[in-house]
Parts: structure tokens; C-alpha cells; sequence
């Protein structure tokens, strides 16, 4: 397939649960609801208590708002999937996909380390906290967490990117880089080495 553009990929694992397609269908829109309800809940409690305006509940805001970012790739796709009679997903977007559920893992782990930090600091060094964890650490951390994120994202989706494929079938119920790779026709070691620090994604389920 030397035309990357025109593959269009075939996720088989939602046939397993075609006749209860529409119960699954109304629990994850639940699911999905309840994720974005509960994030934004605690993102506008944070904003508007003046006492929450501290560096740990910045982050536990970072957190919830890439947890809206990261639900919101991934709870659409497998709507629009339960609802349809062919789950399929262009190969662009399955990129895309890929792209954003590392950058959202990532964030997610930096972010939580970025809170570790937090705490060992406010617990071992009291007396300094405030002249160590100022603002400007805090903001100089937030971005980090991202631009760290997208980095590695974006050099994960690279090189899968350059591979061609010899096969559209995906054994998922959604786009995860090695099920990709596992589609190339030529020699994946430089991914397969680049995946050893890349967050267990095809675990995600």
C-alpha cells in the first residue's frame, strides 16, 4: 500500500458486540458524559475558589482538563462506531488518534509527577515551599508536562508514519500505534526500540 492517504483502516472488535451494539452504545455515552461532567465541575470549582489557588489544585486542574482532551478523542470515535454498521477509521485519523492518546497518557504522567514534586517539596522543605514552588515554577512546569507530551507523541506518530502496510485490519476497538505497526511490511526495530518508553497504550481499554 504505497498510497498512505487512501488506507482506510477496519477495527473488528466492536463485531464481537454487534447485537448489544445499542446498550453499549448508551452506557459510553454515559460514561463519556459523566468523565466531562465531573472534570468540568472541579476545573470551574477550582477557578472560582480564590482558596483553591494553590500549585496542587493547579495541577489536579491540568489533570481534569486533560482528562476532557483525552476523553473527547476517544469516547466520539466509538459512538459514531456503535451507531454505524462498519467500524472503519482513515488512515489520517487513526494517526491522529494515536497522537493524541499518547499525548493525553503522557500528560497525564508528567502532570502526576509534576504533583510528587509538589508534595516532596511541601512535606521535606516547609520553610521554602513558597520560595521554591513559586508561580513561575508552576507555570514553567505546566507547560513541560504538555510540550513534553506532544514531543513524544509527535515523534511516536513519525515514524510510524514512514512504514508502509501491507494489511488495514485492526484488532481493536480503536487506532493503538503497535497495531499499526504490526501492519508494516518492512522492519520495525527503531519503533519497536522507541516503544520501550512509550506508556502501555494498547492496554487502554
Amino acid at each position: 500500500m504505497e498510497n498512505s492517504t487512501e488506507i482506510v483502516f477496519v477495527l473488528q472488535e466492536l463485531y464481537a458486540s454487534k447485537s448489544n451494539k445499542r446498550a453499549y452504545f448508551v452506557l459510553t455515552l454515559i460514561v463519556y458524559l459523566f468523565t466531562i461532567f465531573v472534570n468540568m465541575t472541579l476545573i470551574w470549582t477550582i477557578i472560582l475558589d480564590k482558596t483553591l489557588h494553590e500549585p496542587m489544585f493547579v495541577f489536579l486542574c491540568n489533570l481534569c482538563v486533560n482528562g476532557i482532551f483525552g476523553a473527547s478523542t476517544f469516547y466520539p470515535k466509538i459512538l459514531v462506531d456503535l451507531s454505524s454498521e462498519l467500524s472503519v477509521t482513515p488512515y489520517e485519523a487513526c494517526l491522529g488518534q494515536i497522537f493524541v492518546i499518547y499525548s493525553y497518557t503522557f500528560c497525564e504522567f508528567t502532570t502526576l509527577a509534576a504533583m510528587a514534586y509538589d508534595r516532596y517539596v511541601a512535606i521535606c522543605k516547609p520553610l521554602n515551599y513558597h520560595s521554591i514552588i513559586t508561580h513561575r515554577k508552576v507555570v514553567k512546569l505546566l507547560l513541560f508536562t504538555w510540550l513534553f507530551s506532544i514531543c513524544e507523541s509527535g515523534v511516536a506518530t513519525i515514524l510510524i508514519r514512514r512504514l508502509p502496510l501491507c494489511g488495514f485490519i485492526i484488532d481493536k476497538i480503536y487506532c493503538t500505534a503497535w497495531a499499526v505497526i504490526k501492519l508494516s511490511c518492512v522492519d520495525t526495530t527503531i519503533n519497536n526500540i522507541y516503544g520501550q518508553v512509550q506508556p502501555p497504550q494498547d492496554q487502554m481499554r
